[in-house]
């Protein structure tokens, strides 16, 4: 997708795992303004309503992934097992691996407990609490 407009041109890739969008902004921009999906699509929107080029289709599609990666923290020691799952998109044996591993100190700490996935943990690392 490719959004541009006389104030900022931000380029969002298919390969979201890895490179979500590059921008004058940059990523750290998203990170720091965790908010909900539907948030996010207000946002998505605005920047559609001044000249951002997305259809109805992409606009959902841009918010679904923006409210995944940068929505509402998770505080890992605090959440369900069934929250961690539903809010970070984890496995059932991600969040009890995470869940029994409590208390968990930092990323570094949660980077050594067995069982979770840390591709998935990378993902949704800007939302993380401790």
């Amino acid at each position: 997708f490719f959004f541009s407009s006389r104030r900022r041109h931000t380029r969002c890739s298919r390969d979201w795992s890895s490179d979500v969008c590059s921008s004058d902004l940059g990523t750290d921009n998203f990170s720091r303004n965790l908010v909900s999906k539907d948030d996010w699509e207000g946002i998505v929107e605005d920047m559609v309503s001044r000249g951002a080029d997305a259809n109805d289709a992409q606009i959902k599609q841009i918010s679904d992934y923006l409210g995944f990666v940068f929505g509402k923290p998770v505080n890992l020691n605090k959440a369900t097992e069934k929250d961690i799952q539903d809010e970070l998109k984890l496995s059932a044996a991600d969040a009890a691996a995470i869940v029994k591993a409590r208390p968990i100190k930092d990323a570094a700490a949660l980077a050594k407990v067995a069982g979770v996935d840390q591709k998935k943990i990378e993902i949704v690392k800007a939302r993380l609490k401790f």
